[in-house]
């Protein structure tokens, strides 16, 4: 994530270097670890005969050393004191050394303490003079110098001093006797470090970075002549043929030299069609973008106040070459795709020529990549790193054993400090660059003294607190602590050379140009890349970093090449050492998110993977898309090729654990080799106890058929691949059972004296908040029943109510409901109680059976009912009976006549079997019953019975007479639900038929409308069953569900269940182990597939995982006091159009911006006292609570956006002609440092707005989302959103066809167009000028000409040009995704799309009364079938959705309120999301008093007012004088 904000930790100087030491040896050295070794030396081997065994000794010895280097000599002296204490002291000869003495043997200066590097001072020559001196010597007298080497032996020691008056560095060699250590004064902390001029290592590094600078200003010099020669200027050849030129710095050995000439590239001006620029050019351009050191020392600008702008924050991408290394890539991307395409366009060796040439570092890898290990011991130490030809460095730090227990207090100061010497921050005195820490170890410790605190974002993960770096240094110096930590560290240090950020930046090119043309690139060049990174992957122990990316090239690598190349699957058994790698840090991914418990799940759900981890899976799973029966089990020679392999950093094993584990493989191989079935993927793998084997098993088996069957969805053609067959057949064998009775509800004990419609009336109205009854279908006998009704006046009701709802998920409410209405109870009516009916409400099971109390009243329900979907009043069968026998009876073999053996034959698809089976256990029994009586002989010649249909229909009906439940249930066992539609295909070549009849467009429109449905229904898609499927009739007249609705119901209940089934699996195996950061980088990934897929993911599938990274980023430590917006809202009232100066979102901008971004990182706001990224004060105002403050701050907000107060939005102009009123989109402008910082301001509100769940209602259109997730604006359909107007203009000019028709159209707006020598009318619209979007004339040409017809499609492209480059806000966006990113991560979101985004952002902007119903609770003293409360609901049905949303903003501070809860999916006992639920409480009074609200807690108080009238009144009269902002 980024970080936007003040730089709270700054630049950390090494405090070493600001007071410099008096000696620089004592610097390096621990003082009291010399003590300890002093006394080992001399104590000791004395006193150690005074104890009286071994373990005394020990014991003794170990308390003095810990006392010595605690710095507590005076307790270690008592204590050998003590020893001897029955002597009489201790012994004279018994010398105990100190620190003065430690001290003291340091200062001498001898000829063993001398060290290279060292500062000396050359004594000044006395009155005799040196006898040694030679020519030239006498002037280094008296002054400073440094130790170049020593010769031991003779003591005499080689000086290397700076000569001012001549300008040069002189060395000679001296004897020990004329050197003396230079004295320094100390210097504070907070003074300035003046340079020593007299010291010649500052000098010596003066000439050292003059010879860099010359070489680099000679290098840019150079481009600049080769990008932009001058005319009549021609270029050199090149001299030499080097593949690669120097490095950008000189090294050690070159420093002499500052002469050194850059060889000229080859003659070659990019893009002018000349010839495509060489490789020495390319080379020279690598090097002069490599990435410099950011304010911080580190090369990712992931802090926006360290990165120059907003766009070099989000541009960087970890996972790409290009971004990562170079700071303007495009301008690299340009030269290398020139030469990429020069090359093919030459011949076809060249292309392998040239990727030889890029390539040639990968095979010489392990001389040019060096690894620096550094182990903390117990001794502190200091010292310097030099990597020599090193572009970057890589920092990490990994445990030494992840078996081992971690000790997760963290430290109050690091283990191990690492510098860089960067010298923008100064010089110390020594003329070298002063030193910037870079990284500490743990992280989260601190340095510094700070009311700030790092806070973990993950707290159970180890990269939290041992994070990677990647600097731009070759030089580091490394600072450990005498401790030594639990588990132990090892930091590693692994160098980057510049040749390998370039061969790697020349990969990532190639895929690029091979995804735009995929003919282009031949597969030959592409099986090379993919060889040569395998060779270096396998070969150089790599930072893990460095690894992840070359995972994610390899992964994308091999899904290019053709599968039919040849050397392919050999190359991909090379690689499955990676797989067993993977097999061994699953485990401990669980372990690190979850502790033991987690260790043998097979689900990733609720798991944070590491990024190494999500690379390694997209390699895995490259290969096993190539050789498929790579992962099925380990090869012997699997071994051999893990050799070769360096261990992972992060995961690390011994030898005997590796030994143990190839001794368990080989017995499991000598097991399965005796078997012969094949072993299939488990059904439930979370349930199964078999270890992390079988855990990491079943979940790579259930993610890859995932990823498998979205290629296979995605790829027009392909969808009958056999995985994704198993998986609708399994999904179908799932639906087999059907659950439509137990979502059947009988009612008995209703008063007899209502009216059936008014009985129906109150069930549909109690039932519509749940989503209504199926169909409508409401079964409400009168008292005739079966008889036919007299009249309509005789049409009481008979006591019971039978009905199906939608959901099964909702029984419970629907129950709850029906058995608290007082209405269907008879409590409120006036008629005759009949005391004789107990009024029940019951569910039935899935054979109609109820285990009630009433179960008898409830049979007969229940056989009336099933009488009603059988016979008609006459007792005959009803026609839609007929229908579903006729299916049931020719599904046994087609035959207008069957025999015995076809009924009882048991094949897939046979209903007549099914049908029979209910009526006897033993079926055979029943056939030969059947036949018996019903069955005719087709002649007389043949004795054998067959069953017709007309004798199927006779025998159905007698049975409906005297069973109708069991007749129904024969129905249902066949297939077919209540309203005799079929719940699945009735066997496997129905299915297959349906299979190929369906397409993506149909999947993606059944996703829209289970969205729709879920809204609707207040349900996850994962509550609802594949059966409550059943489009409406509004669903059937909407136009763009035309090709759905014409689908058979029985497949789209299988499409739905289909897709559910893979929901369920993405959300659970394969997004927890993928990166979405690939999305655009490498669209063949499986994070580019999940993007291009994402129209098949439902909404709640995309938002679970949204909300579990949120959760997942939270940064603010609980033990932080949130930042708080003070305001006074009196200042803010019937004020709409205010001074930019005085607005709200400028003050809070400008409150807010002394907080870093970090503090806004909570988890989602959930219960009734939600944590909101920060707190909003209102002053003035006794407030309980900051709920309702915070809601209207952001309602505030939004409405000064849409205002003309803030210049950030516009009204389209679409507006004007009627269309898209009251939508805005970005305003296009030229940046100003204000506009940039409310622009930053406004991505960071629309972060908030989705950590807080609270809607943020700008009314946006589709381009500013789109452009906010990086897509391109698609101006067919876009266009005529924001401006209809232009896009009607272009569509009439496109129109025309000829010259004469063009005229025609000029002259009715300017009748002298046409006329050269006249002037045009100033209101001529026919000029190449054209309206902005703020209504200002732009020209689109210079001097803006007429428009003639010959020039007309120039004039068409050009406002088209220029109004997609105004709705595209190039220099705009990037500012509002850096805000974004600061407060939530931009991956996940890329999953939602752009109407997703902006319906989690904003909210929808209608209130649902039915999802408001299931979202109320009622204190205590009233329910809902209260009058007054039903006078309150019945109010709410008949306001206006602009009212509504009044009355929303009159309770709860904010006029959209959320439409999806956690409830949805996981029941009504989990916190709702705020401001839910909404309370309604007793009011003061009755209809005398008003309605008041408390807003933080979104709750209303409600007088009992006596009438409806009234309480409409009062409402209204609330909502319409609710100016005050804080009502509660």
């Amino acid at each position: 994530m980024i970080e936007t904000g003040p730089n709270i930790r700054g630049s950390v100087v090494d405090d070493e270097e600001v007071v410099l030491e008096e000696d620089v040896e004592e610097q390096r050295q621990d003082h009291y670890a010399l003590l300890v070794r002093a006394w080992e030396a001399k104590v000791f081997p004395v006193i150690r005969r005074r104890f009286r065994n071994e373990q005394e000794r020990r014991s003794g010895l170990e308390q003095i050393k810990g006392a010595l280097l605690l710095g507590m000599t005076e307790i270690a002296c008592q204590t050998v004191d003590f020893l001897y204490e029955d002597n009489g002291g201790r012994p004279k000869d018994l010398v105990l050394p100190t620190l003065d003495d430690i001290k003291e043997d340091l200062a001498k200066f001898t000829i063993d303490r001398l060290r290279p590097g060292m500062t000396v001072v050359i004594k000044p020559d006395d009155q005799e003079g040196h006898k040694f001196s030679v020519h030239g010597m006498h002037y280094t007298y008296g002054l400073h110098g440094i130790v170049l080497a020593v010769d031991y032996s003779n003591e005499l020691v080689q000086v290397e001093t700076y000569l001012r008056q001549e300008g040069v560095l002189v060395r000679y060699w001296y004897p020990l006797s004329v050197l003396e250590r230079p004295i320094h004064h100390q210097l504070s902390a907070a003074s300035t470090c003046n340079v020593d001029v007299k010291d010649c290592v500052v000098h010596r590094q003066m000439l050292y970075h003059e010879n860099i600078l010359a070489n680099l200003y000679c290098r840019s010099a150079l481009l600049a002549l080769v990008e932009n020669p001058r005319p009549n200027f021609k270029l050199p050849r090149q001299l030499s043929s080097k593949s690669f030129i120097t490095a950008t710095s000189p090294t050690e050995d070159q420093e002499s030299s500052c002469s050194s000439t850059i060889s000229l590239p080859q003659a070659a001006q990019p893009g002018e069609g000349q010839e495509p620029p060489n490789i020495e050019y390319v080379s020279m351009l690598s090097k002069e973008l490599l990435r410099g050191p950011q304010p911080n020392g580190t090369v990712p600008p992931l802090t926006e106040s360290c990165a120059p702008s907003a766009c070099h924050v989000t541009e960087y991408n970890a996972l790409s070459p290009l971004r990562m290394f170079y700071h303007s890539p495009a301008r690299l991307r340009d030269a290398l795709s020139k030469m990429i395409y020069g090359a093919l366009i030459e011949d076809d060796a060249a292309p392998m020529a040239l990727a030889a040439r890029f390539l040639k570092v990968l095979y010489e890898a392990p001389s040019l990549f060096h690894l620096e290990t550094v182990r903390l011991s117990d001794m502190k130490a200091s010292y310097d790193i030099h990597f020599n030809h090193a572009a970057f460095l890589i920092i990490s730090c990994r445990i030494a054993s992840l078996d081992e227990k971690s000790n997760d207090a963290y430290p109050k100061c690091p283990w191990v400090r690492v510098f860089a010497h960067n010298g923008t921050l100064g010089l110390a005195r020594d003329g070298q660059p002063l030193r910037q820490e870079v990284v500490h170890y743990p992280y989260n410790s601190t340095t510094y003294s700070t009311a700030y605190q790092e806070p973990s974002a993950v707290s159970v993960q180890s990269i939290a607190r041992f994070p990677s770096v990647i600097i731009p240094f070759d030089r580091v110096h490394v600072r450990t602590i005498s401790s030594t930590p639990s588990p132990p560290i090892i930091v590693n240090l692994h160098s980057i050379p510049a040749e390998l950020c370039l061969t790697l930046a020349f990969v990532e090119c190639v895929m690029s140009v091979a995804n735009t043309d995929s003919a282009a690139i031949p597969s030959t060049v592409l099986l090379y890349c993919t060889e040569a990174l395998c060779k270096v992957i396998r070969r150089v122990d790599l930072a893990s970093s460095m690894k992840e990316m070359i995972f994610h090239l390899l992964a994308e690598l091999i899904r290019m090449i053709p599968p039919t190349t040849k050397d392919l699957p050999n190359l991909c058994n090379k690689l499955k050492v990676f797989q067993t790698e993977l097999h061994v840090l699953y485990p401990h991914e669980l372990k690190a998110n979850g502790g033991s418990k987690r260790k043998e799940s097979s689900s990733l759900l609720d798991i944070k993977t590491s990024t190494y981890f999500q690379g390694l899976v997209e390699l895995v799973f490259a290969l096993r898309e190539v050789v498929p029966d790579i992962g099925s089990r380990d090869t012997p020679d699997s071994s051999k090729d893990s050799g070769d392999l360096k261990s992972s950093p992060s995961v690390k094993r011994s030898k005997t654990a590796e030994r143990q584990t190839l001794s368990k493989r080989r017995k499991m191989r000598a097991k399965t080799r005796g078997r012969e079935c094949t072993k299939s993927p488990p059904e439930d793998p979370d349930g199964g106890d078999g270890g992390p084997g079988t855990a990491v098993s079943g979940w790579m088996e259930q993610a890859f058929a995932c990823n498998v069957i979205l290629r296979k969805l995605l790829n027009s053609g392909e969808g009958n691949s056999e995985a994704m067959r198993q998986m609708i057949q399994q999904t179908r064998d799932n639906l087999m059972a059907t659950n439509c009775t137990s979502r059947l509800i009988v009612v008995c004990g209703l008063p007899t004296f209502y009216s059936t419609d008014r009985v129906k009336t109150t069930i549909r109205k109690l039932c519509s908040p749940v989503g209504g009854i199926v169909e409508g279908e409401l079964f409400v006998p009168c008292h005739q029943y079966p008889l036919p009704p007299a009249s309509k006046d005789e049409q009481l009701c008979k006591g019971v109510a039978v009905f199906q709802i939608t959901s099964q998920e909702m029984i419970k409410d629907v129950v709850s409901m029906l058995q608290s209405s007082k209405f269907l109870k008879g409590e409120v009516s006036g008629g005759d109680s009949d005391n004789n009916r107990a009024y029940c409400v019951v569910t039935l099971g899935p054979d109609l059976l109820c285990g009630s109390d009433n179960s008898a009243l409830i049979a007969s329900a229940v056989e009336l009912y099933s009488t009603s979907k059988f016979l008609k009043f006459d007792g005959s069968l009803n026609d839609e009976t007929r229908t579903v026998l006729r299916t049931i009876f020719f599904s046994c073999n087609g035959k207008p006549s069957l025999s015995k053996v076809a009924v009882s034959n048991t094949t897939d698809g046979n209903m007549m079997y099914q049908f029979l089976s209910v009526f006897d256990d033993d079926i055979i029994c029943t056939i030969n019953n059947v036949f018996k009586e019903y069955g005719e002989k087709t002649s007389a010649e043949t004795e054998e019975l067959y069953f017709t249909f007309e004798s199927f229909i006779g025998w159905v009906a007698t049975v409906a007479k005297q069973n109708p439940v069991l007749a129904l249930r024969g129905v249902l066992r066949c297939g077919f639900d209540l309203q005799y539609n079929l719940t699945y295909p009735t066997d496997k070549d129905y299915l297959q038929k349906l299979q190929k009849c369906s397409g993506r467009q149909v999947d993606e429109m059944l996703v829209q409308y289970v969205n729709r449905l879920c809204r609707a229904r207040c349900l996850a898609p994962s509550r609802i069953h594949p059966q409550e499927i059943l489009p409406s009739l509004s669903d059937k007249a909407d136009p763009g569900l035309v090709p759905l609705v014409s689908m058979p119901l029985e497949y789209l209940r299988l499409r739905f269940a289909f897709l559910q089934c893979l929901n369920t699996w993405v959300g659970r195996y394969l997004l927890p182990a993928i990166s979405l950061s690939t999305v655009h980088l490498y669209p063949r990934s499986i994070g580019g597939l999940l993007y291009q897929g994402r129209d098949l993911l439902f909404y709640d599938t995309k938002l679970a995982y949204l909300h579990f990274v949120v959760n997942n980023t939270n940064k603010r430590s609980t033990d932080n006091v949130p930042p708080e917006i003070i305001f006074d809202p009196l200042n803010f009232v019937h004020q709409p159009d205010r001074q930019q100066e005085s607005t709200i979102t400028v003050l809070a901008k400008e409150q807010l911006s002394r907080t870093p971004s970090s503090e806004l990182c909570v988890k989602l706001a959930t219960g009734g006292d939600p944590i909101f990224p920060f707190n909003v004060k209102l002053t003035g105002e006794a407030v309980q609570g900051t709920s309702g403050s915070f809601r209207y701050f952001v309602w505030l907000v939004a409405q000064e956006l849409q205002s003309h107060s803030l210049p950030l939005l516009l009204e389209c102009p679409s507006s004007s002609a009627g269309e898209n009123r009251n939508k805005y989109v970005l305003a296009p402008k030229n940046l100003s440092y204000h506009d940039e910082a409310l622009l930053q301001f406004l991505g960071v509100l629309l972060g908030v707005a989705i950590r807080s769940e609270v809607p943020f209602p700008i009314d946006c259109l589709q381009p500013f989302w789109k452009r906010l997730l990086g897509e391109s604006v698609t101006m067919e359909t876009d266009l005529r959103q924001v401006d209809i107007i232009t896009d009607n203009f272009m569509r009439q000019l496109r129109a025309l066809r000829s010259e004469v028709e063009f005229n025609e159209l000029v002259g009715q707006t300017c009748p002298t167009h046409h006329l050269a020598k006249e002037e045009c009318s100033p209101a001529c619209p026919y000029k190449f000028s054209y309206a902005s979007l703020h209504g200002y004339d732009v020209s689109l040409r210079a001097g803006s000409p007429r428009i003639t017809w010959n020039n007309l499609s120039m004039f068409i492209d050009s406002v088209m040009s220029f109004r997609k480059c105004e709705l595209d806000s190039d220099n705009l966006i990037p500012i509002i995704q850096c805000g974004l990113a600061s407060v939530v991560p931009l991956e996940p979101l890329l999953l939602l799309g752009p109407q997703d985004l902006e319906l989690r952002v904003c909210g929808q902007p209608f209130v649902d009364i039915g999802f408001l119903k299931l979202h109320t609770i009622y204190q205590v003293g009233i329910s809902a079938s209260d009058k007054h409360i039903e006078f309150f609901w019945n109010v709410l049905e008949g306001l206006s959705q602009e009212d509504l949303r009044k009355l929303i903003k009159f309770a709860c501070n904010q006029e959209r309120i959320p439409f999806s809860c956690p409830c949805q999916s996981e029941g009504s006992e989990v916190s709702h999301v705020p401001p839910y639920p909404m309370k309604i409480a007793p009011g003061e009074g009755r209809d005398d008093r008003l309605i008041r609200t408390e807003t933080c807690m979104f709750m209303i108080k409600l007088p009992a007012y006596s009438s409806e009238v009234i309480m409409k009144e009062r409402i209204l009269q609330a909502i319409n004088c609710r100016d005050d902002p804080l009502s509660g």
